[in-house]
């Protein structure tokens, strides 16, 4: 089995391909058409994650694969500095139907030789496990009820369209503990909502192994700030709610009875 691809993510404007909030490639450094025959929409931002494929010496040209074209890891985007001069980039295995929705304006016949066409998801799906590995960007929202707190972690089953079992899907934090499976609650008042977003890719191995790599804002917002807010929270209902406490009548003399009816 091959290690987990190496990638980097992109951030593709009408200037050209930023690798971070500095450093871009000119169109003209890719094998993209003319700039004449397309333009990226004005609506999003169009952050992909690919795979680094090859690195051919002679050209300093870096050969890559979109894996996410959706993807939302930007902190990692602003660290990327390559170690080795890049010159060119060039794209491979761009799916047509992904790319378009990026664009406001192309003309697609220019696009035939770096893009394919996406494949049925049934026969997607069986590809995924002949060959060594795979990506498959997911992104949807659960309700936090249905998350599992652990030592460092979250995680949660979701059953994914073409996966015949649920995806088990981890997300890491630091400040994750057990014991908030016990307070649920407050963290839906924290986060205003009761579902929580999930979006990345699932990584797909020729011997059936599934690799989650996803991220979630809600979780990833856990900090010491937040439970400091939560044990507040936690104090204040204390207080509204103070404890009732039972007195055993048969332990009072008299006197004491007749206070009480005063």
């Amino acid at each position: 089995m091959k290690n987990t691809p190496r990638t980097i993510i992109l951030k593709l404007t009408n200037a050209g391909v930023f690798y971070n909030e500095n450093d871009f490639f000119l169109w003209k450094s890719t094998n993209f058409p003319s700039r004449d025959f397309f333009l990226f929409t004005q609506s999003h931002e169009v952050i992909w994650e690919v795979e680094m494929l090859k690195f051919d010496k002679n050209s300093a040209t870096l050969f890559v694969r979109p894996l996410d074209y959706q993807c939302k890891r930007f902190e990692d985007f602003k660290l990327q500095n390559p170690k080795t001069p890049i010159r060119n980039l060039h794209f491979e295995g761009i799916i047509w139907t992904n790319l378009k929705k990026d664009l406001s304006y192309y003309s697609s016949q220019e696009f035939d030789a770096i893009t394919i066409q996406e494949e049925p998801l049934k026969r997607k799906m069986r590809k995924f496990i002949e060959e060594d590995f795979s990506s498959l960007p997911i992104s949807f929202d659960i309700p936090i009820k249905k998350v599992s707190f652990k030592l460092g972690y979250v995680e949660m089953e979701k059953k994914i369209r073409g996966l015949k079992e649920p995806a088990l899907i981890k997300i890491h934090n630091d400040f994750i503990l057990p014991e908030f499976e016990h307070i649920k609650a407050y963290f839906s008042k924290i986060f205003k909502k009761r579902k929580i977003n999930v979006s990345g890719k699932l990584i797909l191995h020729e011997n059936g192994e599934i690799e989650s790599h996803c991220y979630s804002e809600e979780i990833s917002s856990i900090n010491e700030k937040m439970l400091s807010t939560i044990r507040q929270l936690k104090i204040k209902e204390v207080i509204k709610k103070p404890p009732v406490i039972t007195i055993d009548k048969s332990l009072l003399t008299n006197e004491d009875f007749f206070q009480g009816l005063n």
